[in-house]
């Protein structure tokens, strides 16, 4: 039960940054691949939509160990 719980909130964290600062992760993962100083419009989107389904799951997580 506590691993789920601890798992939640660590997808719930990362989720939130991920949706907060696209560019930090752009720069810690993708930018030595790229010449670009910035990441494009459709990485930010897609870091976003990442981050709302890391934080939906994070929830799930969390919640589920007490319907079970």
């Amino acid at each position: 039960m506590e691993k789920f719980v601890i798992c939640g909130i660590f997808f719930i964290i990362i989720g939130a940054v991920s949706i907060l600062f696209p560019q930090t992760f752009w720069k810690l993962f993708e930018s030595w691949k790229s010449n670009a100083d910035m990441p494009s419009r459709g990485y930010i989107i897609y870091m976003r939509i990442t981050g709302v389904i890391g934080i939906i799951l994070g929830i799930f997580l969390v919640v589920f160990p007490f319907f079970v």
